[in-house]
């Protein structure tokens, strides 16, 4: 199983410098993924309400696998998801 860390925007700090929340470690079932892939998909089995909800209801959401830096474009209920690299 692999692992997603989940940073959340929380908005700016006293010197206009963009504040994110602490890590959030999830582990995650990778289905489709290449070294150099721009798109991830996979599924987050233990993926717990309160988190599904903290993701959805984020508008400035980054979630890091393997040194890179990729935004949610769909998270369902049952943890399903799909994730492209920004560029």
């Amino acid at each position: 199983m692999d692992s997603l860390s989940i940073t959340f925007g929380m908005g700016v700090d006293d010197e206009l410098r963009p504040a994110r929340s602490n890590l959030i470690e999830v582990a995650a079932e990778i289905t489709w993924a290449k070294s150099s892939a721009k798109r991830l998909i996979g599924r987050i089995p233990y993926l717990l309400p309160h988190q599904f909800r903290q993701i959805k209801d984020s508008a400035d959401v980054i979630a890091n696998f393997d040194g890179k830096e990729y935004r949610f474009v769909r998270l369902d209920a049952d943890g399903s998801f799909e994730l492209r690299r920004d560029a």
